[in-house]
C-alpha cells in the first residue's frame, strides 16, 4: 500500500526479488492510483503486477483508474463492493433483487463479477458467506449505475434490470454469462460487457 513509510521503488523491488526467489507466486498492489501504478510499473514491469486491489462499488466506480488498469493488463480486485452496506438499502438494487429472487448483496456482487473484477466480500456470518457465493449464478443485463451530482439518489441511465427468465429472447449484445471461479482460475464470459455513465 502507498504511504507506508517505505519508498515505493524500494518495496516494489523487494517484492520482485521475493517473487524471483519463489517466496511468492504473484505481486499485487493495493489502493494505487494511476500515478502510483505507473511508478510501480516503471520499477518491476506491468507483467509482474497481477492485480490492484481498490475500493469499488456501484456508487464508487473509479472508471479512469479501472480503464487504465485494463489497458495495462492489470487485473482489478474490488473491495467494499457493498459500499459499507449502503447498497443493501438501495431501492433500485432491492427491486432487482426482488425480481430475481436474490438478495441486494448478490446483485451488487454480480455487478462487479460482470465487470470481470475479483471480489473479496467479508462477513462474520456463515449464512452471508454462503449467500454471497450465489452471486456467481445471477445474470444481469447491461446496466449503468452512477451517483447523481444533485442528490444521493441512484441514477439509472440504461434500464438497470435483471435479465429475462430462460426461454425469452434478449439481444445477444446485452447478455453474457456471469463469471465464475473454477478453483483459482477465472473463466471468461462469452461476450464482453461494460458499463459507464456521463459525470
Amino acid at each position: 500500500m502507498p504511504n507506508n513509510g517505505v519508498p515505493l521503488e524500494e518495496f516494489m523491488r523487494a517484492l520482485a526479488e521475493a517473487k524471483l526467489q519463489g517466496l511468492t507466486g504473484q505481486i499485487g498492489i493495493s489502493n494505487f492510483n494511476i500515478e502510483l501504478t505507473k511508478q510501480a510499473v516503471a520499477v518491476v514491469g506491468k507483467e509482474n503486477i497481477a492485480t490492484n486491489q481498490i475500493e469499488l462499488s456501484p456508487y464508487l466506480q473509479n472508471r479512469k483508474l479501472v480503464e487504465f488498469l485494463k489497458q495495462e493488463g492489470i487485473h482489478v480486485t474490488s473491495y467494499m463492493t457493498l459500499a459499507y452496506g449502503k447498497v443493501l438499502g438501495d431501492p433500485v438494487v432491492g427491486a432487482i433483487a426482488e425480481r430475481r429472487h436474490a438478495t441486494p448483496a448478490q446483485v451488487a456482487l454480480a455487478w462487479a463479477l460482470r465487470l470481470n473484477y475479483s471480489i473479496i466480500p467479508a462477513s462474520t456470518k456463515r449464512e452471508n458467506l454462503t449467500s454471497n457465493l450465489l452471486a456467481q449464478t445471477l445474470e444481469l443485463t447491461m446496466t449503468t449505475w452512477c451517483r447523481s451530482p444533485r442528490s444521493n439518489a441512484t441514477v439509472v441511465k440504461c434500464a438497470l434490470r435483471a435479465s429475462p427468465r430462460r426461454g425469452t429472447k434478449t439481444p445477444r449484445r446485452f447478455t453474457s454469462t456471469i463469471r465464475a471461479w473454477r478453483g483459482n482460475r477465472l473463466r471468461r464470459p462469452r461476450a464482453d460487457w461494460s458499463c459507464g455513465c456521463d459525470p
